[in-house]
This record gives structure tokens, C-alpha cells and sequence, in this order.
């Protein structure tokens, strides 16, 4: 498959789409409408959460127990649940509340979330709901908490977590052989209809197998903030090892958005002021199929395996990620752009990556497999250390990309290359390919002293590349076009 850069900016004229105010032409400023931005090109409010205006229900007077035992405590908030009204809370002391069987009304959960009711804990370390969904012999373990068409809802102040207790995996390459526990934390996904308005804030996940928060397709106006993913029971491919992920419907083969202005589109939504923490994570937040207008921002990645925020190859575009903090990525990159593997292959146009620090990473990031017209920006990418053949950017088949004012600055990895242009192999649906007509401008290489380390490393390129006012200086090579 290739994106046929005629047939999108096409799409851009017309009113239904959301992209920028002005029809984007070839390297000019795609970034304008990238994030949350409305189809005139007008900046998308960000819902507030969604509040109580009514009744309080406290799940312990319709019998939950918040003592650690063998009582199934979901008959008791499904109760709580059904007997509320738009408006109302379902609210959890603090204590310990065990989820020993189904939703009665999704076998894919132990709680199906109702539009306009809140679940809110007293505290996030001191309201813990045990999932018993561990991937035994007859056990669907889907999620925890699952919305289906859910539309004005507020979750806060608790810890997701299961019964799983087996060992960790740090082996990205295998499946953890004692991978279990539900297979998400929160899923989100539409059906007939679209998710909209939902908050997510002050959670802690752990012990899923596969995410710790999914916005799946049909997900709009929803925000995932001040929440902590952790401790993955596998991180191994296929989808294992996730912390937070918006995303659309999946593996479609088109060469523009098929679910523009349906309910299975997937937009304006935000992943914020969040952590994720490994060493038992594989990503920390992820963007893929044809999300689009959705901004990962003000988050904290550490010791992640593979890229920590990941634009996951799979024609996600005009996303904004911006003023995250990641440090040691172990085997991957900070910033991943285009991905390989299991039908992925090249992001889509116009995502805008800009100040972002990444600090100590095998590489600061990485943009290949037939990507278009990104912008890379005002980055920085510093003290990678521990690493043989780290990168600052390493840079594949992609093209018409606008690199500028990025520092790469104090690497010490044994030889470290600031910036290395490749050629990536044929990817998914994509050909081999090389950079090209791409504008490198204004950026700074610096202080990268580790043995061996050269500032830019071109083993093969394409035609149309510029580079202009960068600065490279005081490193163990300086060699650069």
C-alpha cells in the first residue's frame, strides 16, 4: 500500500475534513492543523470532566466488602451501577474490592461503564479493584472495565490490577510463558454508536497483558490524565505491553481515511500528564489506525523496552505529540515514526513532533517504512550512554519531512551517530525506500564525544535532501553535508 499524496490532499479541500485551514503543499506548514483542531482549522476545546450533579452511591451500602477475601464484590457494583441515573456516582471507599465473575451485561468485563455515571475511588493508592481474569482454561479475559457506545463519563482515583502473580517478562522478542491477568485495563470501543466525553484520571493499571487504557474506534473528546501504567504481564509482540493507546478501526488497507465523518472514526483526544514505567513495558503511549487529531503531551516515559510513544505505522496523521519526557528506552527509540511487523508499515502525513526531551535512549528517534511530510521539531535528544551503535535520529524511507532546530547534544555511547540516513527494506505494503526531499534545518549536533561517535552518517539517501544552518561541532567526528 502506498498513501497517494494526490488523493490526500485532495481530501484536505473538502469540508468534512480535519486538516489544516489551507490545503498543505508539499513541505509548506502541515503542522497547523495537526492536534486538536476542528475541521475549519479552529482549536478543539478539550471537554471538562464530567461531574456528579446528583445522588452518591457508595458501593459498600449494596454489600460491597473493602476487605481483601474470596466475596465477589461485582454483584455488589453492578447494584450500584444499575441503580444509578445520569448524574450519579458510584463511589469506592477506600479498601479492597474483588472482581470474581462477569458483567451481566458484557461477558467481555468485570464492569460495563454507563453513560453519564461516574466511578470515583477515595484515593488512587487506596481504592484497589482485583480483576480474578488471569487467561486460565474457559476464562474471557477481556477487561477490567469495558465501554461500549459510552458517552459522559468521569473514572478516577483507584488502582486497576489482577490476581496474576507469576514472573515478569523483560524479553521483547518472546512470549512471556506466564503472561496473564485481563487482557486490558479499560477498553473503550464504539459498536453502533460513538464514545465521547470520557475522562480517565488518577488511575493506576497494572498487570494486563496486552494495555493498560484503550480508546479504541468510535472514541471522540475523551482524555486519558494524571494515570500510571505499569507492571505488563508480557511485552512480547502482537500487541502486549502497552500503557495507553488511542486508535481506530483496525488494519485498513485504503489510501485515505475510509471512516471520516463516521462513527467509527477516531479523534480529538488526549493522553496527558500520565506515566508509564517499565522495565515490564513494551510502549507507553500509541497512536494507530487512522487516528487522527489526537495529542499525546506532558507525559513521563521511563525505561520503557521499545519506542515509548509510538506513531504505530498504521496510517495514524495529524497527531501532535509535544512536551513529553522519556528516559531510557532500553532497546528501542523515544520517538518511534512508521513500524515494522505484523501488517504495519508507514505512519500517515502531517504528525507534528515537537519539544520533546529524550534522555538516554538506544536511539532519540526513529521515522521509516514510507512515511510523508512529518515535522520534526525543537526536540531534544541528549546524554544517550549506555549503548553500542546508539542514534539521535535514524532516519528510513520517508520523504518531503521538515527536520529543524532539533539538539542532539552530550551523547557518550560508544559509537554514536547523530543523525544516520538507511535504507530501509520493503515493510507491509511499502517498497524499499531511502530519505529524500527532506529539509534538515537549523539543527544542532553537539558534544557527542563516546569513541567512534560521528554527527551524521548517510549510508544511503535520496534526491532532494537540503541541509542548511545546522550547527555541528565538538564532537568525536564532525563529517556532515
Amino acid at each position: 500500500m502506498q498513501i497517494r499524496l494526490s488523493f490526500l490532499l485532495a481530501l484536505v479541500s473538502s469540508a468534512a475534513c480535519v486538516f489544516a485551514q489551507q490545503p498543505p503543499k508539499g513541505v509548506t506548514e502541515p503542522h497547523l492543523g495537526a492536534g486538536l483542531r476542528n475541521p475549519d482549522g479552529s482549536a478543539r476545546p478539550v471537554p471538562p470532566p464530567h461531574k456528579t450533579t446528583k445522588r452518591i452511591l457508595d458501593v459498600t451500602r449494596f454489600g460491597a466488602d473493602p476487605i481483601d477475601s474470596a466475596h465477589d464484590d461485582r454483584l455488589s457494583i453492578e447494584a450500584a451501577l444499575n441503580e444509578a441515573k445520569a448524574g450519579d456516582e458510584v463511589y469506592f471507599p477506600n479498601g479492597v474490592y474483588n472482581l470474581n465473575s462477569n458483567s451481566t451485561k458484557n461477558p467481555g468485563a468485570n464492569i460495563l461503564l454507563k453513560s453519564g455515571v461516574n466511578l470515583r475511588g477515595e484515593s488512587e493508592a487506596g481504592v484497589k479493584l482485583i480483576s480474578n481474569y488471569d487467561g486460565g482454561p474457559g476464562k474471557f479475559n477481556f477487561a477490567i472495565l469495558r465501554g461500549v457506545d459510552a458517552n459522559d463519563i468521569t473514572v478516577s482515583r483507584m488502582t486497576l490490577t489482577s490476581t496474576w502473580n507469576r514472573k515478569f517478562s523483560t524479553n521483547p522478542r518472546e512470549m512471556n510463558p506466564d503472561r496473564g491477568g485481563p487482557l486490558y485495563g479499560i477498553a473503550i470501543d464504539g459498536n453502533a454508536g460513538k464514545n465521547e466525553r470520557l475522562t480517565f484520571e488518577h488511575l493506576t493499571v497494572e498487570r494486563f497483558a496486552r494495555m493498560g487504557i484503550r480508546l479504541g474506534k468510535g472514541t471522540f473528546d475523551s482524555v486519558i490524565r494524571y494515570c500510571t501504567a505499569l507492571n505488563a504481564t508480557d511485552i512480547a509482540g502482537g500487541g502486549s505491553g502497552y500503557g495507553f493507546v488511542i486508535q481506530g478501526q483496525t488494519h485498513q488497507d485504503n489510501d485515505v481515511n475510509p471512516f471520516l465523518g463516521t462513527n467509527n472514526d477516531t479523534a480529538y483526544n488526549v493522553i496527558e500528564h500520565s506515566k508509564a514505567i517499565g522495565p515490564y513495558m513494551r510502549h507507553g503511549a500509541l497512536i494507530q489506525f487512522w487516528a487522527h487529531n489526537n495529542a499525546i503531551r506532558h507525559n513521563v516515559f521511563s525505561r520503557i523496552v521499545y519506542d515509548a510513544i509510538d506513531l504505530h505505522g498504521e496510517d495514524e496523521y495529524l497527531n501532535e505529540i509535544h512536551d513529553n519526557v522519556v528516559t531510557e528506552v532500553t532497546q528501542g527509540a523515544g520517538i518511534g515514526i512508521g513500524n515494522s511487523g505484523a501488517g504495519h508499515d508507514k505512519s500517515g502525513p502531517w504528525n507534528w513532533i515537537h519539544h520533546n526531551t529524550v534522555t538516554n535512549a538506544k536511539v532519540g528517534l526513529t521515522a521509516e517504512y514510507g512515511t510523508v511530510a512529518n515535522v520534526i521539531e525543537d526536540n531534544v535528544f541528549q546524554k544517550s550512554e549506555n549503548y553500542d551503535e546508539a542514534y539521535g535520529m535514524n532516519l528510513g524511507s520517508i520523504k518531503n519531512f521538515i527536520i529543524r532546530r532539533n539538539s542532539i547534544i552530550n551523547n557518550s555511547s560508544k559509537g554514536f551517530i547523530g543523525i544516520r540516513l538507511v535504507r530501509n527494506r520493503a515493510e507491509g505494503s511499502e517498497p524499499s525506500g531511502v530519505v529524500s526531499n527532506t529539509r534538515f534545518e537549523n539543527n544542532i549536533i553537539t558534544g557527542n564525544k563516546g569513541a567512534g561517535a560521528r554527527a551524521v552518517v548517510i549510508v544511503e539517501q535520496g534526491n532532494g535532501n537540503v541541509w542548511t544552518g545546522n550547527i555541528i561541532k565538538d564532537n568525536a567526528d564532525n563529517t556532515a553535508p
